[in-house]
């Protein structure tokens, strides 16, 4: 999973950030989650969830 951070948002890029969210996901989906966090500025992906969307469960 690449998670997408705009430059102004790199204080939430942290071992300790990463590892929480890891964790989070691990929990919630059942499994492990390789996660990436790519730091950028491009436009181009407007939204940060949409790499997650398609791992949301639903209700």
């Amino acid at each position: 999973m690449c998670l997408h951070l705009r430059g102004s948002k790199h204080h939430l890029n942290s071992i300790t950030a990463q590892s929480t969210l890891r964790r989070a996901l691990r929990i919630d989906l059942g499994t492990s989650v390789e996660l990436t966090v790519t730091e950028d500025d491009n436009l181009a992906i407007k939204h940060p969830w949409n790499g997650i969307k398609p791992f949301i469960k639903r209700s």
